[in-house]
């Protein structure tokens, strides 16, 4: 909780005259809140007393006592009201403000991140991070604080009017902090667990939504309802736990103990005359002000608990390394030739070795292949070049420098991705072009288009380039997103291209629509392109073969039917769909 408040005070403090404000009216609410009982106080004086009643000045004043009162408390109203507007506007701007950044860092960070997790638990933590510090500082601040200033106005007030009236008030204090204590000790872990729970819980839930289609073929609602249900009501049993702890808790509310020892002793004096019936009056009133903040902060620990662990969450997504961004150098160049060389490369997720000790220099302006079966490291390798990851041993240098002496920003421009899986947003057709160049015009946009074969479709549909592709793209066929990515990528303009050619689902119309698309975004760029079909392979300048995370063999189509046996039979199964007897045998070879 006291980082939520540590973090707000750091975003709040550039809006000093929001705090001012705040302060101010926090002030003038807590002498209100003490005015208003001491007018009631001389209200009850006035009517108990007889002979200031049978005075012709005693209804007079009476009225007056009662219309200042009646006033006071207007005034507290519409401070209160105030003070919540002032206090709403700085929290808001620092919610807007937090979030913000934490978006940008989760942005930045890695992308073996979001590979590991759900997208629906990293919006769900991102989102509970966020409210977790307006749940927590609108009740510290907007709630907590101003009681405690009007206990500290009270108090004081208190003891000047009767001092042993006051201490039998602040003693049941200590019993309510002890008690308060107790269960927020009690029940910490509870919040925990629950927390983790609906992270998972709602983790499922988005995995479920991204992939409905799978659900729906196979019929698996009901499956997955039941799925979702064990998570939820395994979070539910351990929150309710949780919530019979708390309901002890306020049970045993020291507010009736501090009203009652109030009542007893103040009647006590009052039989003493000590004080008057208004007084005793007054310090019942006071039980609510002096004792609110102990009761206050008692309640809110159960809701600070459950925000305390949603920004931990968040903060420990914040925490994720950020490896590539923060490793990037400054080196920046306008235009790149487009070299590229490998230097005894080795990369692996985890334990498992996927590439090891590869080496290679690509020329600029060169087409290469990468074929070879599937976990073979194609896909590894491609990322590396792009620098999703940097090589664990080894370098991989563009145009001679390191990649990672790189400007971040600067890198990214040189390198255009266009992956087997669609990477497409939930917006229209122009947003996901101009996602290559957010500068683009709108002729820029369907020049890129028609250079992708992808013009003719935009002009066919109803509302041209506002046409939304839904959600990964599901309005499109699988030739249309492919050509969409396409234009995107020429519209980067950039040196490098790294392409994961994906037409082997496609009929053989679209595929040369597709094709086209791409000859027209490697052209005389440098591109590195993992090969499906024999239709991409037969315009690339070189073709390397990767096999066990090795690069067996590198060369022109040709070339590798001679002298490499795993091309020529891959070759040969794309083509005749079958493999020889002797191959089948020996399959490593």
């Amino acid at each position: 909780m006291w980082r939520i408040i540590k973090t707000f005070w750091q975003e709040s403090k550039k809006y000093s005259w929001l705090w001012i404000l705040f302060l101010v009216f926090i002030l003038i609410a807590s002498m209100c809140s003490l005015i208003a009982p001491y007018l009631m106080k001389r209200v009850i004086d006035a009517l108990i007393s007889v002979n200031n009643l049978t005075t012709a000045a005693g209804p007079r004043i009476l009225l007056m006592l009662i219309f200042w009162w009646f006033m006071v408390s207007l005034i507290l109203v519409v401070i209160n009201g105030v003070r919540n507007f002032v206090f709403w506007t700085m929290v808001n701007k620092v919610y807007y403000q937090f979030s913000a950044d934490a978006f940008k860092k989760i942005l930045r960070k890695d992308i073996t991140v979001f590979n590991k997790n759900k997208s629906g638990e990293l919006l769900h933590v991102f989102d509970d991070g966020g409210e977790s510090i307006w749940g927590v500082c609108h009740h510290v601040f907007n709630e907590l604080f101003p009681q405690l200033v009007s206990f500290i106005f009270i108090t004081v007030f208190a003891l000047t009017v009767n001092w042993k009236l006051t201490l039998v008030l602040l003693a049941v204090i200590p019993i309510q902090i002890a008690l308060s204590w107790y269960h927020y000790v009690a029940t910490k872990h509870f919040s925990e667990k629950t927390r983790a729970l609906w992270d998972k819980a709602f983790g499922i839930a988005g995995d479920v939504f991204q992939n409905i289609h799978a659900t729906k073929a196979y019929a698996r609602e009901q499956y997955e309802s039941a799925r979702l249900d064990n998570w939820f009501l395994r979070a539910v049993s351990i929150q309710l736990r949780a919530n019979v702890r708390w309901m002890w808790a306020r049970m045993f509310d020291t507010y009736i103990i501090g009203e009652f020892a109030v009542l007893i002793a103040g009647a006590l004096l009052v039989f003493n005359g000590e004080i008057t019936v208004g007084t005793l009056v007054m310090f019942t009133s006071f039980v609510g002000t002096i004792l609110l903040p102990i009761n206050m902060f008692a309640m809110g620990l159960q809701n600070n608990q459950k925000d305390a662990t949603k920004f931990k969450k968040l903060e420990a997504l914040l925490a994720e390394p950020e490896t590539i961004v923060k490793t990037s150098g400054t080196h920046t160049q306008k235009k790149v030739q487009g070299a590229i060389t490998a230097r005894h490369v080795s990369f692996g997720y985890g334990k498992k070795q996927v590439l090891s000790n590869i080496s290679f220099n690509i020329k600029p302006g060169e087409r290469i292949a990468l074929v070879g079966p599937s976990g073979a490291g194609k896909s590894t390798l491609a990322l590396l070049i792009a620098r999703f990851y940097d090589p664990q041993k080894g370098t991989i240098l563009l145009d001679g420098v390191d990649m990672r002496a790189w400007n971040y920003q600067n890198l990214r421009e040189h390198i255009a991705v266009v992956w087997q899986e669609n990477m497409l947003f939930h917006e229209s057709l122009e947003f996901n072009v101009k996602y290559g160049d957010l500068h683009a015009t709108k002729n820029e946009i369907m020049a890129a288009a028609e250079r992708a074969n992808i013009k003719d479709f935009i002009l066919g549909q109803k509302k041209k380039l506002k046409t939304v592709v839904g959600e990964r793209g599901i309005y499109l066929s699988g030739g249309e997103k492919q050509r969409v990515m396409v234009a995107r990528a020429i519209l980067r303009n950039a040196d490098v291209i790294v392409l994961d050619e994906a037409t082997s689902a496609l009929d053989s119309i679209t595929e040369r629509h597709v094709q086209e698309g791409i000859r027209n975004l490697t052209q005389d760029k440098t591109s590195i392109i993992i090969a499906h079909r024999l239709s991409t392979i037969k315009h690339v300048d070189r073709i390397f073969v990767v096999k066990n995370g090795k690069i067996i063999a590198a060369g022109p189509h040709e070339e590798l039917m001679n002298t490499c046996p795993l091309y020529h039979r891959m070759v040969d199964l794309q083509i005749h769909g079958v493999l020889q007897e002797e191959e089948i045998k020996n399959p490593n070879q």
